[in-house]
């Protein structure tokens, strides 16, 4: 099973203005080219938009029109809906069964968004657990189960089929 990754970014939480997320499905052979990720604006994210960017651009221009399409999402939950779309129409036919959020150089465990159902759900129950004992700044007495958790991950998600 081929596998490819959303990689989300954002400024939001590090900038005091910063509202958007921006995502890309990236491949760990570079022989396939990343994908943004976009979407059409409604009325309402057209309206935001032009407010949030006049205090940048010209005072009541408006830049953004609905149904133009964009890269940036006002929440990461529409962000990820858009990717799987996206993932399901462009990816899938090349072949590819599963899309990870996060990013191909890492090894623990990461959230399976799309992937056969058996293996999504084990998975995600293993990044679960990762996540609850807080990965790999777990306490000194977790670690050893942190590490097993990492293994079993490694097995279910299959780190070497892409």
């Amino acid at each position: 099973m081929k596998r490819a990754y959303l990689k989300i970014t954002t400024w939001v939480g590090s900038l005091s203005n910063a509202q958007h997320y921006y995502g890309r499905i990236v491949f760990a052979l570079k022989e396939h080219r990343d994908i943004d990720v976009n979407h059409k604006l409604t009325i309402k994210e057209a309206i935001n938009l032009n407010k949030s960017d006049n205090f940048r651009f010209i005072p009541n221009n408006n830049n953004y029109k609905a149904g133009e399409v964009t890269d940036r999402f006002m929440d990461e939950s529409k962000l990820k809906r858009e990717a799987i779309k996206t993932f399901k129409k462009e990816v899938m036919p090349k072949g590819f069964e599963i899309l990870m959020l996060g990013d191909n150089c890492c090894i623990d465990p990461e959230e399976m968004l799309v992937g056969p159902k058996s293996v999504m759900e084990k998975s995600n129950e293993l990044n679960d657990r990762f996540n609850a004992l807080n990965g790999w700044e777990c306490k000194d007495e977790d670690e050893k189960i942190v590490d097993h958790i990492c293994k079993q991950w490694d097995k279910v998600s299959g780190q070497n089929f892409y």
